[in-house]
């Protein structure tokens, strides 16, 4: 059986109990959690008894504790049983996270007030408290600094009745009220603070388990990536031992819609055959019903890290990397495919069976139909897809009635940013942004950069940046010849291109698809 694991967050919030798919997982493990404390409780509670008849001759519990811990063990019953058979609403699920711990211990600690016990109860009561805490911590998914806050918040009552009973006990019957106190909450802070790290160990062995876990024919290695529509692992094929890159939709995200859009994003990448495309081996759906693909594993570098870490491009290597996109979109628009997100965190430049500067296309996550069959719309209406520097004017004031004019856009403000380093526009608020393609003309790249650039090579990215899509090219194709007859192309060489991969400008091998996006490929989704 196919055993993949649940994609839950560990920082912050323990379980994302928004998803079904969360608060069921959250919900097994609170049922483990409180069948094995209430067996702790039933034992710990005779213990207790026995304590007392064996050490503290004729001095009685009091029967208001009985009341107490026959409160405690109804609530963890019922939580039990809640648990194991009820189905949570978020709400439930958020408090139930905190409330099977910090409950018990405030009730314990109402049985140590009632007896008004300083020799054996604080002490016996931070037993039964760290026997909360650390089983939390070991059962319930929790990050390090969570489970701390939730061990403090159990501990504190009990700190708080020591604390109280002790200033109000007379001096000769108990050791010093100081001393006492220190010494509960000293025990409280450190049993927090191991509990936090076993559960930030936990947590981390739980994510190393995920390198092991094997999705159909596909061993998942280490993550590489992660976007808005998937997490991405390296892996290995079992059979062909070829290295592979294989794309999940975690459980969390597996909405109809969000299902729907996955299946169909790799249903129509894996179309499309250009060498410039990324290409899909695999796909298909696990038992556990996690959603997921094999594409190949690249070598190489995003345009945003390249800019990043190289400056502005050459106008040749920049003409042959826009050459390189317009043949796969072409290809893409021919099939009646808009991919809608072309940004620098989205191409790929790689160097592929000893060619160097092979473009690779990625993410059709935001692919749309320009004539979806029957009607069915599966992106959502009246809402932008896109990154808020690379949407064309007509994405933003009709954002579900768009075409292949706004990939070539994109493609203009991308290659805006290889020549120039920087961005067409900017500003401090994703609206801003938008309303600069709306009203702004961009300046022209050479006055941009104050040094003359390729003529041929600045009017085609200016006309690709025409707020009238008519106004820009007929196709991808015209695009591909206009940068081809520039006179910037024929200066970026083969043999130039060789240098750059292995005369030390590229010292760091990274692996597709890599998602660190520069600041300003944001999406605005």
């Amino acid at each position: 059986m196919t055993t993949v694991p649940l994609p839950i967050g560990f920082r912050g919030a323990a379980i994302d109990v928004s998803t079904q798919a969360g608060r069921a997982f959250l919900q097994e493990r609170v049922a483990m959690f409180a069948r094995a404390m209430l067996g702790v409780m039933l034992v710990q509670g005779t213990a207790m008894g026995m304590t007392r008849v064996l050490t503290q001759t004729g001095q009685r519990i009091r029967p208001g504790s009985f009341l107490v811990i026959g409160l405690a063990l109804v609530f963890m019953g019922g939580l039990w049983r809640s648990a194991a058979r009820g189905r949570w609403s978020p709400k439930v699920a958020r408090w139930a996270d905190v409330a099977c711990v910090t409950d018990p211990a405030a009730l314990l600690a109402g049985t140590v007030y009632l007896n008004r016990d300083l020799r054996v109860g604080p002490y016996m009561g931070i037993v039964f408290v760290g026997f909360l805490v650390f089983g939390r911590a070991l059962i319930i998914p929790s990050s390090g600094q969570r489970t701390v806050g939730v061990s403090l918040a159990c501990f504190a009552p009990l700190v708080a009745v020591q604390a109280y009973l002790a200033w109000r006990m007379p001096a000769t019957q108990v050791v010093a009220p100081a001393i006492q106190t220190a010494a509960v909450a000293t025990s409280a802070v450190i049993a927090s603070g191991l509990a936090g790290y076993g559960s930030s160990i936990v947590s981390g062995l739980r994510e190393r388990a995920k390198t092991a876990e094997r999705l159909g024919q596909y061993t998942l290695k280490e993550k590489i990536g992660e976007g808005g529509m998937g997490i991405v692992y390296r892996a290995q094929h079992a059979m062909l031992r070829r290295p592979t890159a294989v794309k999940l939709l975690p459980a969390e995200k597996t909405g109809d819609l969000a299902a729907r859009r996955f299946e169909r994003e790799v249903q129509l990448t894996s179309e499309l055959h250009h060498p410039n495309t990324v290409h899909i081996y695999d796909f298909g759906r696990s038992e556990e019903g996690v959603f997921y693909y094999a594409m190949e594993l690249l070598d190489g570098i995003d345009l945003a890290e390249l800019v990043e870490r190289d400056g502005p491009q050459p106008a040749g290597r920049v003409a042959r990397i826009l050459t390189q996109i317009c043949g796969s979109l072409h290809e893409a628009h021919r099939h009646g495919l808009v991919h809608r997100d072309i940004k620098p965190a989205n191409v790929f430049l790689c160097h592929l069976a000893e060619m160097p500067d092979v473009v690779k296309v990625l993410d059709f996550g935001l692919v749309k139909e320009v004539e979806p069959a029957g009607g069915r719309h599966l992106t959502e209406a009246d809402v932008v897809a896109g990154t808020p520097g690379y949407l064309a004017p007509e994405t933003i004031t009709d954002p579900d009635r768009v075409g292949p004019p706004v990939d070539l856009y994109a493609l203009g403000a991308l290659g805006y940013f290889l020549v120039t380093g920087e961005d067409i526009f900017v500003g401090k608020t994703a609206v801003e942004v938008c309303s600069h393609h709306l009203h702004s003309c961009p300046v022209p790249p050479s006055k941009r950069l104050g040094m003359a650039i390729d003529e041929k090579l600045e009017v085609v990215i200016l006309r690709l940046l025409e707020k009238n899509p008519s106004d820009r090219f007929e196709d991808a194709r015209t695009v591909a010849e206009a940068l081809m007859a520039s006179e910037a192309y024929p200066t970026w060489t083969t043999a130039d291109a060789d240098r750059w991969w292995t005369e030390g400008r590229w010292t760091e091998r990274r692996s597709v698809p890599r998602r660190r996006p520069h600041p300003s490929t944001r999406p605005s989704r």
